[in-house]
């Protein structure tokens, strides 16, 4: 006999912002994050995910989002009332990892589940996401490539094995202004 299992890919998102669990008493417990890809002037809205970030997961997760509250949406494309209710919203600099069994017609994630931080991505989202010469291309034969001091600070602070206060690798991300 054989085992049926579905091929479940693996995908690198940003966090756009957060919702607290709807269940419960504890309000300020993470239930899900707004995830997207970047696009042109922001991100482009794939869904929530909330499968896998129960315990431990969810508390460094939390730690991490927590300072960087933001003012308003960081995606470019609509986010649905339901999943936007409640809505934390953060600077766009955390990359996570997802496993989904794709998207649907919609263009959302399938059955999402949170995987772990990818602090090795910060300073590449952030540059793509707020260089003006990234997000405007056709200006000049340097558009959309990132700038070799910010590759060079990140692969500094990988070597020196940089971390957050949960113990994430990460890139500094004072003087952000988005």
């Amino acid at each position: 006999s054989w085992l049926k299992s579905p091929h479940r890919g693996t995908v690198s998102v940003v966090v756009g912002g957060w919702r607290p669990e709807s269940t419960g008493t504890v309000r300020d417990r993470l239930g899900a994050v707004l995830v997207g890809v970047p696009a042109p002037g922001g991100l482009r809205y794939l869904g929530r995910v909330g499968a896998g970030l129960a315990g431990k997961a969810g508390q460094r997760l939390m730690r991490d989002l927590g300072p960087l509250h933001a003012g308003g949406s960081p995606f470019v494309t609509e986010v649905p009332a339901e999943d936007a209710l409640g809505a934390q919203w953060v600077q766009p600099v955390i990359v996570v990892d997802v496993q989904s069994l794709g998207l649907s017609s919609q263009g959302r994630l399938r059955q999402p589940a949170y995987k772990g931080v990818r602090g090795d991505l910060k300073a590449t989202v952030r540059a793509v996401l707020f260089d003006p010469n990234a997000v405007t291309a056709g200006a000049g034969p340097n558009d959309g490539k990132l700038r070799e001091p910010t590759l060079r600070l990140a692969a500094w602070m990988r070597a020196f094995g940089a971390t957050s206060a949960s113990g994430n690798s990460v890139i500094p991300i004072t003087g952000f202004a988005p």
